[in-house]
């Protein structure tokens, strides 16, 4: 036997038991992806065979009934607030046949995005309560807001 083999075998065993408790801080509001609905972060490089088309679907929804100032607490002056957001998000992939680019394959994508946002609340004013909508937003994609 080697000497010092049996330190290393507890150097290495103390790494395996320490990494196996290791956990990652993730952290997002209200515990939704913070990723772009179709944007690729695992295998992103990985490409269809030449001729082949492939039809991706990303769906999204998120709802709130309160709006939180930084501390956590309730805005001042909101109430009766409600918020639904949808969308849905298809993307068609194309690997072209025979053409290539410095040896590498070509690859086309089209995303057709559609979202539906609805949002809804009451403001205190100086001469009372008034209920808020929220007017229609410039967006590249069809949105709705009621």
């Amino acid at each position: 036997m080697i000497a010092g083999n049996g330190r290393r075998s507890r150097a290495l065993l103390g790494v395996v038991v320490a990494a196996a408790f290791v956990q990652t801080a993730v952290a997002t509001e209200g515990g939704g992806s913070v990723r772009a609905f179709g944007v690729d972060t695992v295998l992103s490089g990985v490409m269809a065979p030449p001729g082949s088309a492939r039809l991706f679907t990303f769906l999204g929804y998120y709802d709130a009934n309160n709006t939180l100032d930084g501390s956590g607490n309730n805005r001042p002056g909101i109430s009766n607030f409600h918020l639904t957001a949808e969308a849905i998000i298809g993307r068609i992939t194309y690997v072209w046949r025979d053409v290539e680019v410095f040896g590498a394959n070509i690859e086309s994508r089209i995303a057709l995005p559609y979202s539906t946002v609805k949002v809804r609340f009451d403001v205190q004013t100086r001469v009372g309560p008034s209920t808020g909508r929220v007017p229609k937003a410039a967006s590249p994609t069809p949105s709705t807001l009621r």
